[in-house]
C-alpha cells in the first residue's frame, strides 16, 4: 500500500474571525501593533516573522493601513489574510499556486447555498483586493 500524505500550502485566518496575532494566531494578548499596516500582533517577533511579511509587505506597497477599534469583535480586515497568503504562492511556491489553480470552486453552488456568506466574501476580500492590492489575473 502508497503511503499518502498532505501538507498546507500556507496558514491564514478564517473568513471571519475575531482579531488575531498573524504570525502565530493568539487572540491575546495583542500589545504590538505592526507600524507598516497597524494590524494588532502579539510581538514585534511575530511581526518581522515570514507569515505576517507576506500580507504586510502588500498592504505597505499599497498604503492600506487597518483601523481595529474593538480586539475583541470580530473584524473583516482578516477575510482577506488567507486570499494574499494563497495568491503570494504564485511568486513564492508555483508548483502549489498550480495546483491550487486545478480546484474546483464552488461558486455556483457556494453561492446559492449561502449568499450572505458570499456576499461577505465579495465586499470584505474580493472588493477590498481590487480596491487596495494590485491583485493580477491568472493568466
Amino acid at each position: 500500500m502508497k503511503e499518502f500524505s498532505i501538507s498546507a500550502c500556507c496558514n491564514g485566518t478564517l473568513h471571519q474571525d475575531k482579531t488575531q496575532c498573524l504570525g502565530c494566531a493568539k487572540t491575546e494578548p495583542l500589545d504590538y501593533i505592526c507600524p507598516w499596516c497597524n494590524f494588532p500582533l502579539c510581538s514585534q517577533k511575530c511581526a518581522e516573522g515570514s507569515l505576517h511579511q507576506i500580507e504586510c509587505a502588500i498592504f505597505k506597497k499599497a498604503g492600506f493601513k487597518v483601523k481595529i477599534k474593538n480586539l475583541k469583535e470580530e473584524n473583516p480586515y482578516y477575510a482577506a489574510i488567507t486570499v494574499l497568503r494563497l495568491l503570494s504562492l504564485r511568486e513564492s511556491n508555483h508548483k502549489a499556486y498550480e495546483e491550487l489553480l486545478s480546484l474546483e470552486n464552488h461558486n455556483e453552488q457556494r453561492r446559492e447555498d449561502d449568499p450572505k456568506l458570499w456576499d461577505f466574501h465579495q465586499k470584505y476580500i474580493v472588493n477590498f483586493l481590487k480596491q487596495f492590492v494590485d491583485v493580477k489575473p491568472s493568466e
